[in-house]
């Protein structure tokens, strides 16, 4: 399975495609996010012009964008993408860090 990754962190949006071997493309859907995180590093998957997948980057999964959060994902719309490019780097952190998500719920 090929799996699109925005590279919204380092690199302005680009695309880096992931393959994910089709008998690993079960389980949960957080499963599967970890799984395309893991192959999307140089390591496994090395593309000499573009970065190893990071927090702050977007999956694309089964037609629902998911970013990538220093711990987990978070499913995010194209509108919030946006949003979040625009933001500051300390804000971006909080962001990732899922101090912005506690901070809108109360």
């Amino acid at each position: 399975m090929n799996i699109n990754v925005h590279l919204t962190a380092f690199q302005g949006g680009q695309v880096r495609q992931v393959e994910v071997p089709e008998n690993e493309c079960t389980g949960s859907t957080n499963a599967l996010l970890e799984i395309i995180y893991s192959y999307g590093q140089n390591e496994a998957q090395p593309q000499k012009d573009r970065c190893s997948v990071s927090p702050g980057d977007v999956i694309e999964l089964r037609g629902r964008l998911y970013m990538i959060l220093m711990v987990g994902f978070t499913e995010i719309t194209k509108n919030n993408i946006d949003a979040f490019k625009k933001l500051n780097p300390t804000d971006k952190m909080k962001y990732l860090m899922g101090m912005e998500q506690k901070n809108e719920k109360g």
